[in-house]
């Protein structure tokens, strides 16, 4: 028998409190069978990374990134941004890697390039922000966040076109939203490899 112990960059009851804050809300779509292992479990990401060395991503969508944004400004703080907040510190806690692209491709297509890529430079800075500040901002310590954003350790833009058409796209875009629409009406949507 394997005894492993896991350590987390906050304490293990906030951990779980915000856990159980995301379940309640049911915030995370998983890419595997939710009936084999709890997607609301810290731990489970960690194992599996430990015995397959698989990352996990978590695929954000224009929603997540905005209140991610919203994060680093110093703005009051809602309940959809404290949510926000969870997901980026059990993210963290879990190792679980963060792709904005879907998002920034969004954003793009709404309001320009240069929008994307200053949004991109600025999720950098709430993705690297320290999980406990996030636990803090999620639980309902603070108010308001802190401000993030400092000229000095704002990342240099890399100045992706987000605009350049993308590949099967459209095509990838209506199924994700089609298995979105079944699993919210209660049908199944299982992601077959």
């Amino acid at each position: 028998m394997k005894i492993v112990s896991y350590q987390f960059p906050i304490a293990a009851d906030t951990l779980l409190q915000i856990a159980d804050m995301l379940r309640r809300r049911d915030v995370l779509t998983p890419g595997f069978n939710g009936r084999h292992a709890d997607v609301y479990d810290p731990v489970t990401y960690l194992i599996q990374k430990d015995d397959h060395d698989t990352d996990t991503c978590l695929l954000a969508d224009r929603n997540l990134l905005t209140r991610w944004v919203n994060l680093t400004t110093g703005a009051s703080v809602t309940d959809e941004v404290r949510v926000a907040a969870a997901v980026l510190a059990f993210c963290q806690c879990c190792g679980i890697l963060i792709e904005p692209n879907i998002a920034l491709y969004e954003v793009a297509a709404e309001s320009g390039n240069e929008a994307a890529n200053n949004e991109e430079a600025i999720f950098r800075i709430a993705d690297n922000a320290n999980p406990r500040d996030l636990a803090e901002i999620a639980i309902g310590r603070f108010d308001s966040s802190p401000s993030f954003i400092t000229p000095e350790n704002l990342p240099p833009r890399k100045d992706i076109d987000f605009t350049m058409p993308l590949r099967m796209w459209r095509r990838n875009y209506v199924l994700a939203l089609k298995t979105a629409a079944l699993a919210l009406y209660g049908g199944r949507a299982e992601i077959l490899a």
